[in-house]
C-alpha cells in the first residue's frame, strides 16, 4: 500500500494545470489528472477537443486519466445563471461562480469520491496555515497572473483539500518549465479566455443567441442627464455600467453609461464614469470564517486587476450581507460583480455588490 498523498488535479489542457501536476508528482504525490467535460455553446464554432489534449498529457507525465462530465450542472448553475442575471439587469461573473459549484464545489466532491487527500489547481495564490491552524490565502507572486480575486467564496472546509502548486511561480517560470517536464508543446501555447462557453472576445453575440428580442430586451433610447434622446441602445443586457465604447454617439466628448433605467428601457449617458462612495454586498464570504473589524481600513477590488480602494465594511442583516464605504469612490461598481476585500497581500473574503 502506498503512503503518498493523493491529489485530484484539475488539468484544461493548458500549461497551468499541467506544470501543476508535474510539481506534485516532483514533491512525491500521487496524482490523477481530471479534465472536466463542461457545457459549450453549441451554435458557436467548433470548439477544440481539449479531454484529448488533456489525456495525452497524463500519458506524458505519468499519471492516470479521468473525465469529469459536469455538462448538466454547468449548463443549469453556471450559463443559466449568467443569462438570468443579464436578464435582471446584473452584470455577472461567472469565474467566480464557477469556482465556488464546478471546481470546488462538484469536483472536490469528485475528489473525495476517487479517495484523494487533495484537489489541485493551477491558480496563482498562495495558501499558509498558522499556527492555530487557520488556513490564509494571499496573492500569488506573479501580480499579473494572481487569481485571488476569484477565490474569495472558499471557506475552511474546502482549503484542508486544495493546494495551489503555482502560488510562488511567475508565469514565466512556468512556462519554462514545461520543457523540464517533457511538455515543450505547452511553453508558447495561448492563455485561454476567462469565460470557457463561447467563443468570441465579447459576450454580445452568445446573449443575442440566448435572449429573445422583444421579450428580454427590445432597443430604446439613450438620454442625456438633461433627459435629451441623443442615441438609440439595442437591448440594455449588452450594457454595462461605466461603458464608453460601443455607444455609437457620433460628435461631441465621450460618453459614459451611468445609469441603466430598466423601468424606462433607458441608457443614461454622461462626460463621466458613474461612481459611489458606498455599495452593499450580499452572499458574503470571508476566508476565517469571522467577519471583519468594522474599525479597521482594508483594501478592496471591484473587479479584476482593478485598483486596490481603501475601504471599511460593516455587517448588515441578514448576515451575509454587508455595507462596504470608500475612501475614494471608485468608478462604476457594477450590480453583480464582486467586491473582493484584502489586507495587504491576505484574502480576507467578499461578496457580490447588489447597488
Amino acid at each position: 500500500m502506498s503512503n503518498k498523498k493523493k491529489v485530484l488535479v484539475a488539468m484544461s489542457g493548458g500549461v497551468d494545470s499541467s506544470i501543476t501536476a508535474a510539481l506534485l508528482l516532483e514533491q512525491g504525490y500521487e496524482c490523477i489528472g481530471a479534465h472536466m467535460k463542461l457545457w459549450k455553446d453549441p451554435a458557436a464554432a467548433p470548439h477544440p477537443d481539449t479531454a484529448k489534449d488533456v489525456k495525452k498529457i497524463c500519458q506524458t507525465l505519468g499519471i492516470p486519466f479521468v473525465l469529469v462530465d459536469l455538462t448538466d450542472t454547468f449548463k443549469k448553475d453556471i450559463v443559466d445563471h449568467f443569462v438570468t442575471q443579464y436578464r435582471t439587469g446584473e452584470t455577472p461573473n461567472p469565474c467566480i461562480h464557477c469556482n465556488r459549484i464546478i471546481k470546488f464545489g462538484a469536483l472536490l466532491q469528485k475528489a473525495k469520491e476517487l479517495n484523494c487527500d487533495y484537489l489541485a489547481t493551477g491558480h496563482y495564490v498562495k495558501l499558509i496555515k498558522a499556527q492555530d491552524g487557520q488556513i490564509h490565502m494571499y496573492s500569488g507572486s506573479d501580480p499579473a497572473k494572481d487569481q485571488s480575486y476569484f477565490l474569495y467564496t472558499l471557506t475552511q472546509d474546502q482549503l484542508k483539500h486544495i493546494l495551489f502548486p503555482l502560488g510562488d511561480y511567475k508565469k514565466t517560470q512556468v512556462r519554462k518549465l514545461a520543457k523540464k517536464y517533457n511538455l515543450p508543446e505547452l511553453e508558447e501555447k495561448a492563455e485561454s479566455q476567462d469565460v470557457c462557453f463561447y467563443p468570441e472576445k465579447t459576450n454580445k453575440p452568445f446573449l443575442k443567441r440566448h435572449l429573445k428580442e422583444n421579450v428580454d430586451y427590445k432597443p430604446g433610447p439613450i438620454k442625456n442627464c438633461s433627459g435629451k434622446i441623443i442615441g438609440q441602445h439595442s437591448g440594455l443586457p449588452f450594457y454595462t455600467l461605466g461603458q464608453r465604447r460601443g455607444l455609437d454617439i457620433g460628435g461631441g466628448p465621450a460618453l459614459y453609461v451611468c445609469e441603466i433605467d430598466h423601468a424606462k428601457n433607458t441608457l443614461i449617458a454622461s462626460p463621466t464614469p458613474p461612481s459611489k462612495a458606498e455599495v452593499h454586498l450580499k452572499n458574503c464570504n470571508f476566508i476565517s470564517g469571522k467577519f471583519p473589524s468594522s474599525s479597521e481600513t482594508l483594501k478592496a477590488r471591484i473587479r479584476h486587476q482593478g485598483s486596490l480602494i481603501k475601504v471599511k465594511i460593516h455587517s448588515g442583516e441578514p448576515p451575509d450581507t454587508a455595507v462596504v464605504t470608500f475612501t475614494d469612490p471608485p468608478n462604476a461598481p457594477m450590480a453583480g460583480q464582486s467586491l473582493v476585500l484584502y489586507n495587504g497581500d491576505e484574502l480576507i473574503g467578499g461578496g457580490i455588490m447588489t447597488n
